[in-house]
């Protein structure tokens, strides 16, 4: 639950008081802030405005009417149905709860869109809702043709495994939302095309390889392992005073001498 007014104003009277006491002249601006009461507040409401929207204590959708061009303030629609997937997992709550969440999203055209869906069929599940959202806002590519995109999609040189993993799964969103492969498929499908498109000397991929082998990982588990071997590589290249992935060569002779190591020592 966001601050009420009157929780602003205690805040602004606690850390903005005149030297008479906390209440001050609507036109006065107070020496802490430079600012007039009136305005504080108005300012205050818009900061609060802007902050990532939560109720109930789960992240909630911003707005998407659809409408073209894209309102001023409005996200567009592969940039709001790449959050609606996201917290679509997130949402640890019945599908008719999940429902009603996006439902309270949408305005305008895309509310229209899912009200039509809801009477041409029944039992609606969450996914349905997006899906119909991306046929009449989304990108026309058929799921063959976001396939053969995701499939020739390769980390380019310098990038950072999680950047690469960013890339792969905004295309990965949409084969989903196409019906191009199915939701359980979906962690196979991403780490098969990570060991395929990363670049050969990666050292994140390299120190991935040596830790758990060929073996497939959820996504919560290599997102977090990724980050892992980032944080690790990036405080190893500040005692060196390197940059991070600058060193490929030195880094693939140490992953070797460590995987070595672990095969005469054994498991």
């Amino acid at each position: 639950m966001g601050p009420t007014a009157s929780n602003l104003e205690r805040l602004y009277n606690f850390h903005c008081p005149t030297v008479s006491g906390p209440v001050v002249s609507d036109t006065t601006p107070t020496p802490t802030t430079g600012l007039r009461p009136a305005t504080f507040f108005t300012t205050m409401g818009k900061l609060v405005e802007t902050q990532p929207s939560t109720h109930g204590g789960y992240r909630r959708l911003r707005n998407f009417t659809g409408n073209l061009p894209t309102p001023a303030g409005e996200e567009t629609f592969e940039e709001w149905v790449e959050q609606a997937m996201q917290v679509l997992d997130e949402w640890d709550v019945p599908e008719a709860q999940k429902k009603q969440r996006i439902t309270e999203s949408l305005k305008g055209p895309a509310s229209e869109a899912v009200r039509n869906l809801k009477l041409s069929k029944q039992d609606c599940t969450a996914l349905d809702y997006l899906n119909i959202l991306q046929e009449v806002f989304g990108r026309t590519d058929k799921a063959t043709e976001l396939m053969y995109q995701y499939e020739h999609t390769y980390q380019r040189k310098g990038e950072k495994m999680t950047e690469y993993m960013r890339h792969l799964d905004k295309i990965l969103h949409q084969i989903l939302l196409k019906k191009g492969a199915e939701p359980a498929t979906i962690d196979n499908i991403r780490m098969q095309q990570i060991l395929r498109g990363a670049q050969p000397l990666d050292p994140v991929m390299l120190q991935l390889k040596t830790r758990e082998g060929n073996r497939e990982l959820k996504y919560l588990e290599l997102i977090r392992a990724v980050r892992e071997e980032e944080a690790l590589l990036e405080e190893k290249s500040l005692r060196r005073g390197e940059r991070a992935y600058a060193q490929p060569v030195r880094l693939l002779r140490e992953a070797l001498e460590t995987h070595t190591f672990k095969e005469i020592k054994g498991p």
